[in-house]
C-alpha cells in the first residue's frame, strides 16, 4: 500500500518533472526560432509570508501561460515579511522611499542578481551564438523598490544585461527616475499608491492611474483600495475565485491581466544580439 506522504511526493515530483521539461521545450524553441529565452524573476510587497509567496508564484507562472507568453523560466526571490503585521516592511519602505538608500537588508536584491548572473553564465556557456537571454523583472508594491535598486546596480556595473532587462511594476511606489532600462507599471485609480505620490509634493515623474478604478458593487467602498492593491486583482485568472463577483467587478480584472500581457510584449520586443 503506497503511503499517504509517499503519493504526495510523487505527484509533487512529477508536477516538477513536467515543470522542467517545459522549461527545457521552452529553450530549445527559443534556440529553433532564433530568439532569445525569456526569464521572469517576480518580488512581492510587504505582508508576504511563505505560503502567500508560493501562492503569488504559482500565480504568476499562471499568468505568463494563460497569457501565451513563452517563457523559459519563472523565478523569485521572497522579499521577507518584518517584525509583527508587516510593521518592519512598513519601516524598510520608508528608508527605500525617502532616505533613497535602498534597502538595509540587501539578501533579496543579491538573491536576486545571482539569479540572472547564474543564468547568463550557464546560457553563455552551454549554448554559445545562440541569441541572448532577456531578463524580465516583475515587481509588486514595496517589491517595485527592490527591481529598482536591482536595475540601477545592473546598468552601473553589468550593462550588457542591463540592456537586456525590462521592469513591470505593479501598484509602483516609485517612479523609476535614475532607471534607464525599459519599464513600464499598472496602478489603478483607487489603488492606495494613489495617495501616497499625491503626498510626494508632486514630484515630475511620479507614475500617475492607468487603469481605471476596481469596479464592483460587492466590496464595501472603505475597503476598496485594500482590495485593488492585491496583486491577484492586477495579475489574477478569471478561472478560479472570481465568479462569484459581478460582471463589472471581473471586467476590471480581465482589463488588468490583458493589459499587464500588452505591456509585458511591448517589453520583450527588442533583438538581444548573440553570444
Amino acid at each position: 500500500m503506497v503511503k499517504r506522504r509517499d503519493f504526495v511526493f510523487g505527484i509533487a515530483g512529477f508536477a516538477g518533472t513536467i515543470l522542467i521539461n517545459s522549461l527545457r521545450s521552452n529553450i530549445e524553441k527559443a534556440q529553433a526560432q532564433n530568439s532569445s529565452p525569456i526569464y521572469v524573476l517576480y518580488v512581492n510587497g510587504i505582508r508576504t509570508p511563505n505560503v502567500k509567496f508560493e501562492q503569488d508564484m504559482e500565480l504568476v507562472r499562471r499568468f505568463f501561460a494563460e497569457s501565451s507568453i513563452p517563457v523559459a523560466g519563472v523565478d523569485g526571490v521572497l522579499n521577507p515579511t518584518g517584525l509583527t503585521l508587516g510593521v518592519g516592511d512598513l519601516f524598510e519602505s520608508i528608508v527605500q522611499d525617502f532616505l533613497a538608500h535602498g534597502s538595509p537588508d540587501k539578501k533579496v536584491v543579491n538573491g536576486v542578481l545571482n539569479k540572472i548572473k547564474s543564468i547568463d553564465n550557464n546560457l553563455r556557456s552551454r549554448y554559445p551564438r545562440t541569441q541572448k537571454a532577456k531578463f524580465l523583472l516583475v515587481g509588486h508594491s514595496q517589491g517595485t523598490f527592490f527591481i529598482e535598486e536591482i536595475a540601477d546596480y545592473l546598468q552601473s556595473y553589468y550593462p550588457d544585461i542591463a540592456s537586456r532587462t525590462s521592469l513591470l511594476a505593479l501598484s509602483p511606489f516609485t517612479s523609476f527616475k535614475k532607471i534607464r532600462l525599459r519599464k513600464m507599471y499598472l496602478l489603478r485609480k483607487d489603488d492606495f499608491p494613489k495617495a501616497h505620490l499625491l503626498a510626494r509634493f508632486g514630484i515630475k515623474g511620479c507614475p500617475h492611474p492607468n487603469l481605471p478604478p476596481l469596479v464592483t458593487s460587492i466590496v464595501p467602498i472603505p475597503f476598496i483600495s485594500l482590495q485593488s492593491h492585491r496583486l491577484d486583482y492586477y495579475l489574477g485568472s478569471l478561472t478560479n475565485h472570481f465568479e462569484k463577483f459581478d460582471a463589472k467587478y471581473i471586467k476590471s480584472i480581465n482589463l488588468a491581466q490583458n493589459t499587464a500581457a500588452q505591456y509585458i510584449k511591448e517589453l520583450l520586443n527588442y533583438n538581444t544580439g548573440v553570444y
